[in-house]
């Protein structure tokens, strides 16, 4: 990518240290641009998230294949849990990792600093101004501002825009010194749908280099999410896990995308609602936006038509699982559908890879 000529010397404001927020630093800075970078918490990367990737996301996040890296783990099956039973998916290679997004979010800070992004860590953006920003820590002069502040984006409720469809999720975070995943089985990424628990959202166990995390999902616009809670605690224990014996986390997931650029501020990832409303998954649109985000500033005769098919991908299907009707059948019998071939490789072209 190579940056305008104009845009040397200039400089832009990214808020948020996250996936999103550090692929976008990252792809300005090497496109020619000064950057400054803002994150409200002094070690990001610990939100309530099960740490998830897939394949087609692994080299935008820096992480290579699947060599050896102390913050990854990497899976070549996923388990399918439904009242009817379990099925497991396998593929030929690996296809699914798991991430310790602080570890991620640290290395890559250090890339970011050695490239010249002044990193300001512990600093909350409070308002925005004619010619940047304004934080707790004072005003930063800004050019261009690139929101990339998660699902609660400070930027996007500046913006007056709507929060939109989200996603609830709750999670229990366990650390490795607990021997949970041999105590429960749980040695591979796993899902489970019980449209009487969780309506068309699931739970999950993901087991990752730091321990296990166990949690479950579901629409803000679905009945279940009234109770979530109680679901999630019953769930916990008809695995016999207690509920004291981890780190109870809690959370949304923004998926209601209303645009990404508005002037000089441009959003990205959580922050546009960009994740998926079907799997929460949010890390691969993320990675895409924050650099989608940086061509448009870098080129500005370059207009992204990948950001709002991002948008667009899963919201169909989102609001058809709403429908009972359509979706209990579909949940339930995922164990069985997941057995013939071609609508195996159709779910994992779609959701997966």
């Amino acid at each position: 990518m190579r940056a305008s000529t104009k845009m040397r010397g200039a400089d832009v404001l990214v808020v948020g240290a996250g996936p999103a927020g550090l692929v976008a630093a990252e792809t300005l800075v090497r496109g020619g641009a000064r950057v400054t970078l803002v994150e409200r918490h002094a070690f990001p990367g610990g939100k309530a998230c099960g740490g998830g990737i897939t394949s087609g996301a692994w080299a935008a996040a820096g992480l290579g294949g699947t060599g050896a890296n102390s913050s990854v783990r990497y899976f070549d099956t996923l388990e399918v849990h439904t009242p009817l039973g379990r099925a497991e998916v396998r593929r030929a290679a690996p296809f699914l990792a798991t991430v310790d997004r602080r570890a991620w979010a640290a290395a890559r800070i250090e890339v970011l600093r050695d490239l010249g992004v002044d990193v300001r860590l512990g600093v909350r953006l409070t308002g925005l101004a004619d010619k940047g920003a304004t934080t707790d820590a004072g005003a930063i002069a800004a050019g261009r501002i690139v929101a990339a502040d998660g699902s609660a984006s400070r930027v996007r409720r500046l913006l007056d825009l709507p929060v939109g469809l989200v996603l609830r999720a709750l999670q229990l975070r366990i650390g490795r010194e607990l021997d949970v995943a041999s105590k429960l089985g749980c040695k591979n990424p796993a899902i489970w749908f019980s449209p009487r628990a969780f309506g068309s959202g699931y739970a999950w166990a993901f087991p990752s280099t730091q321990g296990l995390r166990l949690g479950c999902g579901v629409s803000s616009r679905s009945p279940a999410a009234s109770r979530l809670k109680p679901a999630f605690l019953a769930w916990l224990d008809g695995l016999g896990w207690d509920p004291a014996r981890g780190r109870l986390e809690s959370g949304t997931i923004a998926c209601g995308y209303a645009g990404h650029r508005f002037g000089r501020v441009s959003l990205a990832g959580d922050a546009a609602g960009l994740a998926s409303p079907v799997t929460g998954e949010g890390i691969a649109a993320a990675l895409a936006s924050g650099a989608e985000v940086a061509r448009e500033i870098l080129e500005p005769g370059y207009s992204s038509t990948i950001i709002p098919r991002l948008a667009a991908r899963h919201r169909r299907t989102h609001d058809a699982l709403l429908f009972p009707a359509l979706s209990t059948p579909a949940l339930v019998l995922a164990p069985l559908l997941l057995r013939v071939p071609r609508v195996r490789e159709a779910a994992f072209g779609r959701y997966v890879l």
